[in-house]
């Protein structure tokens, strides 16, 4: 199961996680746009402990575009351990991490607090003695 509104994802662990990500420019208002060469970075966190990375996976940009398909697969998100109920997690999606140009797309905002990702409960295998 894969749900995203607003900011916040929910994802069954295990599921593979499709962003389209695109990003607006704060100084012109104009979206930006993503020139060959950049990085997008996707960094999942512990909630609350924004130093305990669970993913961080970087994306270059091949092309001049407004929006980047980026995608962490099934074992990527296999985040933490298997949990019986939903964990919440924060995440974070930037352009160009650790240089100057740095900017961050999504994550955490003063007036709305972090963007949760919500990993759900994956299924067991019955036949195996595996329980969700």
């Amino acid at each position: 199961m894969l749900e995203i509104v607003d900011r916040n994802i929910r994802i069954t662990r295990g599921d593979v996680l499709p962003i389209t990500v695109s990003a607006n420019n704060i100084k012109d208002g104009k979206d930006y746009e993503f020139q060959v060469d950049d990085i997008i970075r996707f960094k999942i966190m512990q909630a609350n402990n924004v130093n305990n990375v669970f993913l961080k996976k970087d994306f270059k940009i091949e092309e001049v575009c407004f929006e980047k398909d980026i995608e962490m697969t099934s074992s990527e998100m296999k985040i933490g351990e298997l949990k019986s109920k939903p964990v919440d997690f924060w995440y974070e999606i930037e352009v160009n991490p650790d240089t100057e140009r740095a900017m961050t797309i999504e994550g955490y905002r003063k007036d709305e607090g972090p963007a949760i990702i919500t990993i759900l409960p994956e299924g067991g295998d019955s036949s195996k003695g595996g329980e969700a």
